[in-house]
This record gives C-alpha cells, sequence and structure tokens, in this order.
C-alpha cells in the first residue's frame, strides 16, 4: 500500500524531518515508522488525522491511520513540496511531548525525491 519510505533526518535534539510532493490527487497520506520496522508506527488517533490529532504508537495498532496533508486546502499544486516534521522529546518538568506539524514549501526548495506518478481509473457505479 505505502509506495516507500524516506528517511527523516534530525535537524536538532528531539527534531526530525522529511519533504515530500504532492501527487495528482494533491492528497498525501502518511505514517511516522521507527526503524523501518511497520510495527513501531505512530500514527494519528483517527484516520486521515490532520496535525492537531492526537499521536499514538510507537506500536502495530495503526489499523491502517495516517495523516492527510491536503494541498487543496492551502492552494497546493501537484508537484509541491511539503516539508513534515516529528517533534518528539522528554523532560522531567513536562513530560513527554510529541508533535506532528507540517507546512508547504516556497516553489524553490524542492525535495530530495521526485513524485512517483500513479495513473488514476475512475468509475461511475448507479442504479
Amino acid at each position: 500500500r505505502w509506495s516507500s519510505m524516506e528517511e527523516m533526518v534530525p535537524e536538532r535534539a528531539g527534531e526530525f524531518a522529511a519533504t515530500i510532493r504532492l501527487g495528482d490527487t494533491r492528497l498525501e497520506r502518511f505514517r511516522i515508522v521507527l526503524n523501518q520496522d511497520a510495527k513501531q508506527s505512530l500514527y494519528p488517533a483517527e484516520d486521515f488525522g490532520d496535525a492537531s490529532a492526537e499521536i499514538l504508537g510507537p506500536d502495530w495498532h495503526d489499523e491502517g491511520r495516517s495523516w492527510t496533508i491536503d494541498g487543496r486546502e492551502d492552494g497546493g499544486r501537484p508537484g509541491d513540496a511539503y516539508r513534515i516534521k516529528l517533534e518528539w522529546d522528554f523532560s522531567w518538568d513536562v513530560g513527554e511531548h510529541r508533535r506532528i506539524t507540517w507546512e508547504l514549501q516556497p516553489q524553490l526548495e524542492a525535495p530530495p525525491v521526485e513524485a512517483k506518478s500513479v495513473d488514476h481509473r475512475y468509475f461511475i457505479r448507479g442504479s
């Protein structure tokens, strides 16, 4: 179901990031996988979660749930780049802190990997 895994790069202590491009539908779904092991997934509490969704895991109980970047909401076009960030840290004062964010990148910035084109087929079913 998932086309590939892109390694998130550490940006600073407890913060990791990856850049993706929107495909033709302008909708991209993702979850975070630790050590390339699907049994160690971070995922939203509800499917098609946005950045405000509670983060669950790491475990294997994702039941297909993933975050969804909807480029249509902010005028994104096929090929536009989004930067996804994971913040995950702990302090004795605050406890565990986990947050997912994403942001449309300016046109000049391009991700390291090209988007894979997908051929879509559409059907109408009626009575």
